[in-house]
């Protein structure tokens, strides 16, 4: 019973990682059954980078790679790239909504609000454990 409980402590982790890679890209690959839209290719490209991940983890955690040095440059080969077509596509979603928000005829006013509460009783009885001190809220 020890044995099933560090197996479950070492394995868990991966396990969990490589099932929602795999949920991920499924949902990046096979479009939805009611509207038939499926997701765009940065929602794939996340979807396999915690695939990766997850088997990169495994792979560690069952000493099929040893070298510290192998870990490095696995993570730097295989994770690192798919981190920056992460990061190029999240940059150019950005860039695409501030671009569409420059070119909308939008009025934007701001606004401040505040509140102040002085203190008060939640009973009659006015004990100390009744009282609440005062508050206020700054809202931008």
């Amino acid at each position: 019973m020890k044995d099933l409980g560090t197996l479950a402590k070492k394995y868990l982790f991966p396990a969990l990682v490589i099932i929602t890679g795999l949920y991920l890209v499924f949902m990046g690959i096979i479009p939805d059954s009611e509207t038939g839209i499926s997701q765009n290719s940065s929602f794939l490209i996340g979807g396999l980078t915690i695939l990766v991940l997850g088997i990169l983890i495994l792979l560690f955690v069952m000493d099929i790679i040893k070298s510290r040095k192998i870990q490095i440059a696995l993570y730097l080969a295989l994770l690192l790239p798919l981190c920056f077509l992460l990061t190029n596509a999240l940059y150019s979603s950005i860039n695409n909504t501030i671009y569409a928000f420059s070119d909308s005829n939008l009025l934007v006013t701001s606004r401040l609000d505040y509140y102040w509460q002085d203190s008060m009783w939640t009973r009659l009885y006015n004990s100390t454990r009744d009282s609440i001190d005062s508050w206020d809220v700054i809202n931008a």
